[in-house]
């Protein structure tokens, strides 16, 4: 029973973080990483340099990797925690032991793959370098070097990892309940009482 809970809580987890579920939400075409590359070949060279001086000003990559491991560090806590409110009761000290041995081992297991098979640093490059592209002209990457050069732009990089903490633990807060409520809604009406 705990291995069918963890198999629903994991299939949900990936149902909100997988790409089909983002381009669902937004207007990104499907793209390679190898086109996003060659495009950039025809960003005008001045363009190109604020891009990566802002990037280089906002420690962007350092940023980015900041983020992910918030984000994979909250994943086995916020699976369990479906998993068990899925469920409609509380696991047993036993079963909750077990749920995170799994979940951590899952965890370890899913950032060895990515850090083998996926060029995480690469990809955030070439994204942040299209997105500045497509959405920053010359004038307003100038106007935003120049403001993270201030005190204030400094601050505001300063605090962005624990703002993006925070903003993600009280989303959750927020909205896990309401996610869970909707799950177990589905369960009862597809599967029944899983009791």
């Amino acid at each position: 029973m705990l291995k069918k809970l963890l198999s629903f809580g994991l299939l949900s987890l990936l149902l909100l973080i997988s790409p089909k579920f983002a381009s669902a939400n937004s207007e990104v075409t499907s793209q390679s990483l190898e086109q996003l590359e060659q495009q950039q070949e025809s960003i005008p060279s001045r363009k190109l340099a604020l891009i990566q001086e802002l990037r280089n000003l906002t420690n962007s990559e350092e940023l980015f990797e900041k983020i992910f491991n918030i984000m994979i560090a909250n994943l086995p806590k916020q699976t369990s925690q479906m998993i068990q409110n899925t469920r409609g009761r509380q696991l047993s000290e036993i079963q909750q032991q077990e749920l995170d041995m799994i979940m951590q081992r899952v965890m370890k297991r899913m950032v060895a793959l990515i850090e083998e098979k996926v060029a995480l640093k690469t990809i955030h490059r070439v994204v942040e370098i299209h997105l500045y592209n497509k959405y920053y002209s010359e004038d307003e990457l100038q106007d935003l070097v120049d403001f993270y050069r201030t005190p204030t732009g400094q601050k505001t990089l300063a605090v962005m990892p624990q703002l993006t903490q925070d903003s993600m633990k009280l989303f959750n807060q927020l909205f896990v309940p309401q996610l869970i409520e909707i799950q177990q809604q589905i369960i009862q009406e597809e599967l029944g009482d899983l009791n």
